[in-house]
C-alpha cells in the first residue's frame, strides 16, 4: 500500500474513486465485476486495460446496506 498513491481516496474505495485512483497510480487500471444473483457483470471497465502495465480485476461483494467489499479475480 505504500507503494500507491492513496492521496484523497477513501478507503474501502467507493467505485466513484477508482478513477481518482488510475489517474493517480498510471501504471495500474482497475476493473470491477459483480455477480447479481444469476451471472457476473461488469460494474466497471477501464478504460486503460491494454495500455497499462498493472491490471486488476475485483469483485464487488455488498449486503445491498452500502457495506462492500472487493475480491481480486
Amino acid at each position: 500500500m505504500h507503494i500507491l498513491n492513496m492521496d484523497g481516496i477513501p478507503s474501502p474505495v467507493p467505485l466513484s474513486s477508482i478513477g481518482k485512483f488510475e489517474n493517480q497510480n498510471p501504471d495500474i487500471s482497475v476493473s470491477v465485476l459483480y455477480h447479481d444473483g444469476n451471472q457476473i457483470v461488469p460494474l466497471r471497465t477501464s478504460t486503460f486495460t491494454d495500455a497499462r502495465k498493472h491490471h486488476v480485476t475485483f469483485l464487488m461483494i455488498t449486503d445491498n446496506n452500502e457495506k462492500f467489499h472487493y475480491v481480486s479475480v
